[in-house]
């Protein structure tokens, strides 16, 4: 009986630690200011664009062209395509709204993006918020004029 009630605690306790969520740490943009200026951030519409600004210029990026999505990674994954804005900005437009009430977490491949960056700055992540849907609508009873006109 003893081996029984310890096998249960046992497996109580693996299924409790095995069940938190997984931590995803971001960056801090200030560390990377010499190659990140903005990204998407805060609480943002499931109808918006991700947007990075990058603090260069890439070389060979011209404006309103599509890039390659291997620059970046979004968890929880999401299909869509990357548009340049200019020299050094460009957004990243989903092929479907995003979920609402979802934190979403993009890690942005600088390797990819500039071919000389130090080991340290490989990756830049960060995380923004969807907007969790709330509103209310009333209806008041119909009301008529007179009898005769509705």
């Amino acid at each position: 009986m003893k081996k029984k009630n310890l096998l249960l605690t046992i497996s109580i306790l693996l299924l409790i630690f095995s069940c938190k969520k997984e931590e995803i740490k971001t960056d801090n943009i200030y560390k990377f200011k010499k190659y990140i200026s903005y990204t998407t951030s805060g609480v943002i519409s499931v109808a918006n664009n991700i947007e990075i600004n990058l603090a260069k210029e890439v070389e060979g990026w011209e404006a309103n062209k599509e890039i390659s999505t291997e620059i970046i990674v979004i968890k929880p994954h999401v299909n869509g395509t990357i548009k340049t804005v200019n020299k050094h900005a460009f957004i990243f437009i989903p092929d479907e709204v995003l979920d609402a009430d979802t934190e979403y977490s993009v890690s942005i491949k600088l390797n990819k993006i500039y071919k000389d960056t130090p080991q340290g700055f490989k990756d830049y992540t960060f995380q923004f918020k969807t907007i969790t849907p709330n509103f209310n609508i009333q209806t008041n009873n119909l009301q008529s004029y007179s009898k005769e006109f509705q």
